[in-house]
C-alpha cells in the first residue's frame, strides 16, 4: 500500500468543507478521497481551461497514489519538434530520458493533445509497461503512471485522427475535468485567501488573512463587499489571474485588510 505525503488529507477535508457544489469539483475530490483509502497506480487525464491548475490536481493524485519519495516528471510536450521530444522523452543508454527518471513514479504530459503522432505511437507501450529506448534494440520494463493534461476536448481530437485511440483510451483510466472560476464562484473568496497568505508568506509579511465574518478572523480581512466584487469578475485567466490581482492588492494598495478599493485598484 502506498503513503500519501503527510497532511495531505487534511488538506483534502479542509478543500471539501469550502467547495462548491459543481459535479465536476466533486468529482475529483470523491476519485482523491476514494485514491487516498484505496490506493492504486493508474494513468489520468486531467482537461481544464489554462489557469486552472492542472499541473496541482496531477501532483495531488500522485501523492495520493505513490510513495512519498516517488519521482513526478514534469515533461512539457508543445510545439517540440519531434526528434527533441523522442530524445528527452525515451532517451538513450547513456541519457536518461523522462520515462526512465519517472520509474517508481508519475510522468506527467503537459498539453498531451498536441504530441506528435510517431511520439504517441511510441507513448502507447508505456501505458502498458513498457518503453523503447532511442537507441536501444528491444523494449525495456517500466514502472510509470502517464498523467497527461490538456486545454482540448481529448476526444474530439481522437474523432478528427489527431491523437490516437489506443493512446486515449489508456490515459484515460481515471478522467477529470477542472472547471473554470468562472462555473464556481463561491470557490473563489477562498481561492483569493489562499493566494493572499502564501503572498504574505513569501514577502515575509507577518499577515493571516481571514474572510471577513468568519469565527476565526486572522489578522487582516478579506472584506465582504471585496468578496462579492471577486465573485462577479470573468477570471479568464483562472487561477492565474486571480493570483495577479491578489498579489497586486497585497504588495500595493491593501493597508492592511484587503478591501473593496484595493481589489478594484488591483484589476
Amino acid at each position: 500500500m502506498t503513503t500519501a505525503l503527510p497532511g495531505l488529507r487534511d488538506w483534502l477535508r479542509l478543500v471539501m468543507m469550502y467547495r462548491s457544489d459543481h459535479p465536476d469539483s466533486i468529482k475529483i475530490l470523491d476519485t482523491l478521497d476514494r485514491l487516498l483509502d484505496r490506493p492504486f497506480l493508474t494513468n489520468v487525464l486531467i482537461t481544464g481551461e489554462p489557469g486552472t491548475g492542472k499541473e496541482g490536481l496531477a501532483r495531488a493524485l500522485h501523492n495520493a497514489m505513490r510513495p512519498a519519495d516517488a519521482p513526478f516528471i514534469k515533461m512539457p510536450t508543445a510545439g517540440r519538434d519531434a526528434d527533441v521530444l523522442a530524445l528527452h522523452l525515451f532517451g538513450t543508454k547513456d541519457q536518461r530520458g523522462a520515462i526512465d527518471r519517472a520509474q517508481g513514479g508519475t510522468l506527467f504530459l503537459d498539453e498531451v493533445s498536441l504530441l506528435p503522432k510517431e511520439t504517441q505511437a511510441r507513448l502507447a507501450p508505456v501505458l502498458r509497461g513498457r518503453f523503447r529506448r532511442n537507441d536501444g534494440e528491444g523494449p525495456t520494463a517500466c514502472d510509470v503512471c502517464v498523467m497527461g493534461a490538456t486545454d482540448y476536448n481529448l476526444h474530439e481530437r481522437v474523432v478528427r485522427g489527431e491523437v490516437r485511440n489506443d493512446l486515449y483510451f489508456r490515459l484515460t483510466r481515471i478522467e477529470l475535468r477542472i472547471p473554470p472560476l468562472r462555473a464556481r464562484p463561491d470557490d473563489i473568496p477562498r481561492a483569493a485567501l489562499w493566494a493572499a497568505n502564501r503572498i504574505a508568506e513569501q514577502h515575509k509579511r507577518e499577515l493571516r488573512f481571514a474572510l471577513e465574518g468568519d469565527s476565526d478572523p486572522g489578522d487582516a480581512l478579506l472584506t465582504q463587499d471585496a468578496a462579492e466584487f471577486l465573485k462577479s469578475l470573468p477570471w479568464d485567466g483562472n487561477f492565474r489571474a486571480l493570483d495577479r490581482v491578489i498579489e497586486r492588492a497585497v504588495m500595493l494598495y491593501a493597508e492592511r485588510d484587503l478591501t473593496l478599493e484595493s481589489i478594484q485598484r488591483s484589476v
